[in-house]
């Protein structure tokens, strides 16, 4: 009996984990694994997950509880990567830091909550109610890190805080590939696994683009190219913006200080780096020191 022919959805799926072992060897290749840890680390974990998943069928008791087990994993590693992003952009800003970094724990709370109650009345609608609560955590999980990264973006158009070129790239690249996610989970815990097989090639479509935006546009020099993501900035308007983000900073240090006797650190790099593009200027010797990949969504069994 001849093997049936390998579908739409089956060739974007190989082309998508080729695409994400690619980008985890790239990051290797340049020597960025260390500067982009749990990324790295996310990318291989999400290449092994899809190897795992892809002799299954879709459709098969296994495939879904591989799936359910190794999700978890996998929301932790979104966690850790856009903390890790994070800390990049405010490495210099540790007060900053640790005010958002507690946002987002509460915020990640709060929406996986809401995102489980305004569920709950479709819960008998459900054949296979383990996949129906594994999406929806991880749509509460995915919105609540796509809001925390558009208040990044905001907050990079209204400070001019100087950044590596791979940074700003990484935090775009990240904010569209989580809200293309969160928008994929949405519709199929509403509609319902109807459109699995369209959800399931759109997820595939945006990973593999992702990827391939990861491995083209992260580069070498992108890492000591130090930009701004907005670049009509006055030197006065900047200087006295970076002081103001220089006050906030100290109160809030100050603060933690009172509260825990100690200041918070600075995520997962200190300080030291350069701030604006006006200190770039006066230092030209500056020294540079789900498949969501997601496997595809599993079919009620």
């Amino acid at each position: 009996m001849m093997a049936s022919a390998p579908t739409v959805l089956d060739v974007l799926w190989g082309f998508s984990i080729v695409a994400n072992a690619a980008a985890a060897c790239r990051l290797c290749q340049l020597g960025l694994h260390r500067t982009y840890r749990f990324f790295f680390a996310y990318l291989v974990f999400a290449a092994i997950r899809s190897l795992i998943l892809l002799p299954f069928s879709v459709r098969s008791n296994a495939y879904v509880m591989i799936y359910a087990a190794t999700a978890p994993i996998l929301w932790v590693f979104y966690v850790l990567v856009v903390l890790e992003l994070y800390s990049l952009v405010l490495r210099n800003y540790a007060g900053i830091y640790s005010l958002g970094r507690w946002a987002l724990y509460v915020a990640l709370s709060f929406s996986v909550a809401v995102s489980i109650l305004t569920l709950i009345p479709s819960w008998g609608n459900e054949r296979f109610r383990l996949l129906f609560w594994c999406t929806t955590v991880e749509r509460g999980v995915v919105i609540s890190l796509v809001i925390f990264l558009l208040l990044i973006l905001f907050f990079l158009s209204r400070y001019p805080v100087a950044l590596s070129r791979n940074i700003i790239v990484h935090c775009i690249v990240y904010a569209i590939f989580f809200m293309g996610i969160s928008m994929t989970i949405l519709i199929r815990n509403v509609v319902g696994h109807e459109l699995m097989r369209e959800l399931n090639e759109m997820v595939m479509v945006l990973s593999a683009a992702c990827y391939l935006v990861w491995i083209f546009a992260i580069t070498q020099k992108g890492e000591s190219r130090i930009v701004t993501l907005r670049h009509n900035w006055a030197i006065s308007h900047e200087q006295r913006l970076i002081r103001q983000l220089d006050n906030i900073n100290a109160t809030l240090l100050r603060a933690a200080q009172r509260q825990f006797g100690r200041e918070p650190r600075a995520g997962l790099r200190g300080g030291g780096g350069i701030r604006s593009r006006g200190e770039v200027s006066m230092n030209r010797e500056f020294d540079q020191s789900d498949e969501i990949v997601y496997p595809q969504l599993p079919h009620d069994v």
